[in-house]
């Protein structure tokens, strides 16, 4: 038992983390000061496919369950966000805040989308808008201190407690890797920030966290209120905008990290309540 839960930790943990933390300088650095400072966010997603992969065997294609889609939906978020990001497409990343929440959610929401009940297409609503807050929070913090990371990083650490309390164990782990991944290339931006939060990140660790919030609301019965809280750790930063000491690239993180410790507490404790779910149909 102890040898799985170390190989676990390795994987879920230690891979993402080191992969991240080596894909951001080869591309920061392979690809030259411009284009490589540009598209070094990908490393995030990058680092995710790569864990996952070595945790979870790669999904046939086409993909049927929300888990199985996850890995294409942050493979093609990333491979179109570096493209984007080499291009200096400004506006085509703007539209992605609203565009790529509506592909995830539709996809993975397809079921309730064609049934057409009344309740399945409020809750598509619902998740479809704060798909879009979140990516758009993240596109807010694409320049200067690494707050997108922060946050992702936060949320991802939440909902994998709320899930895993919810019973929701591979959901969990996926969130797990996410946040290692997002902390790899938070190393690199702290105490000083060196690489932006491109496109390929937003859409590649954006979609993923998207992917996975969309997932857990539809097919889990963890406490969606608990689930919902987490989407207000995006907007810790904004919370704190008319503090000084935000401004700071090295206190600046940490103080966002410790506000968005506020809603992922709530959402573990109301997730702690019994009865707070106990099923995944990731």
């Amino acid at each position: 038992m102890e040898e799985i839960i170390l190989q676990t930790l390795i994987r879920g943990v230690g891979l993402p983390l080191a992969a991240a933390i080596a894909v951001t300088g080869i591309l920061r650095f392979a690809l030259g000061a411009d284009v490589g400072r540009a598209v070094a966010g990908g490393a995030i997603a990058i680092a995710f496919l790569v864990s996952f992969a070595a945790v979870q065997s790669w999904p046939d294609f086409p993909p049927r369950s929300s888990g199985q889609k996850l890995p294409y939906i942050v493979l093609f978020g990333v491979v179109i966000g570096l493209a984007l990001d080499a291009l200096r497409a400004e506006s085509f990343r703007a539209a992605a805040v609203v565009v790529w929440p509506a592909v995830i959610v539709g996809w993975i929401g397809w079921r309730q989308l064609t049934g057409l009940g009344a309740a399945d297409l409020a809750t598509l609503a619902v998740v479809f808008a704060a798909g879009v807050i979140i990516l758009h929070r993240l596109h807010a913090h694409r320049e200067g201190p690494p707050f997108a990371a922060v946050t992702i990083l936060a949320a991802s650490v939440g909902t994998a407690a709320i899930a895993f309390m919810g019973g929701a164990a591979s959901i969990a782990l996926v969130l797990g890797i996410l946040a290692a991944a997002t902390g790899g290339f938070l190393l690199w931006n702290w105490p000083k920030p060196r690489v932006p939060f491109g496109a390929a990140a937003l859409m590649g660790a954006g979609g993923a966290y998207v992917t996975i919030f969309t997932t857990g609301i539809l097919f889990t019965e963890t406490s969606r209120i608990a689930l919902a809280l987490m989407a207000l750790v995006f907007l810790a930063p904004l919370t704190m905008r008319n503090f000084r000491m935000v401004n700071r690239p090295a206190i600046g993180p940490l103080v966002i990290g410790a506000v968005s410790i506020v809603p992922v507490a709530i959402g573990v404790a109301i997730a702690f309540e019994p009865g707070g779910g106990s099923t995944s149909n990731f």
